[in-house]
């Protein structure tokens, strides 16, 4: 659990992080004339989601780590999807 819950801190981190550099972009492309380096975008978006990528393996890895211990006896996984501002789908497995 404590593991899910750190993931989800750097996701939401990374998720106000990249909407700062969003705004900050909007707002220098406003003030500069507007050149727009879309390859530039495109790199960081699939870092940050490749970012988020091994986080929830790492977190249904260490779910089945768990379970196959004994720790968690009865699991249930519920996914819930979420859409942010920025277009990414979100999954948070959750146990019961």
């Amino acid at each position: 659990a404590c593991v899910r819950e750190e993931a989800e801190l750097r996701y939401r981190q990374l998720t106000q992080e990249y909407q700062a550099l969003q705004r900050a972009y909007a707002l220098l492309t406003e003030t500069s004339g507007g050149s727009f380096d879309a390859e530039k975008e495109i790199k960081t978006r699939e870092q940050l989601l490749a970012e988020i990528s091994r986080y929830q393996s790492r977190i249904s890895d260490l779910e089945l780590a768990l379970k196959q211990q004994g720790l968690v006896t009865h699991t249930h996984a519920h996914t819930h999807t979420q859409r942010k501002e920025t277009g990414y789908v979100r999954s948070v497995f959750c146990f019961v």
